[in-house]
């Protein structure tokens, strides 16, 4: 009996643990797959040939050091003022 309420027990934070982590990883795989796989049917959750391209583009395009260095500032100075 005590058993079987323990493995009850796990197998619900297993699912639960599932159901919250699937969306990062979800995510995160996502944005290394390269353009033409990422709408496709079935979905494709390991990709065979990650890129770090839409990283790269995406720094050179928006400067977004410039970007990430302004929301630090900000951030850090709401923070110091509360």
């Amino acid at each position: 009996m005590i058993l079987t309420k323990n493995v009850l027990r796990y197998v619900i934070i297993a699912v639960v643990l599932v159901v919250f982590v699937f969306p990062i990883y979800w995510l995160l795989v996502t944005s290394i797959k390269p353009q033409d796989v990422i709408m496709v049917y079935p979905p494709i959750f390991i990709p065979s040939e990650p890129t770090l391209s839409p990283y790269a583009t995406s720094v050179h395009q928006f400067n977004s050091l410039r970007i990430i260095y302004n929301s630090l500032i900000i951030t850090g100075s709401a923070t110091i003022i509360s």
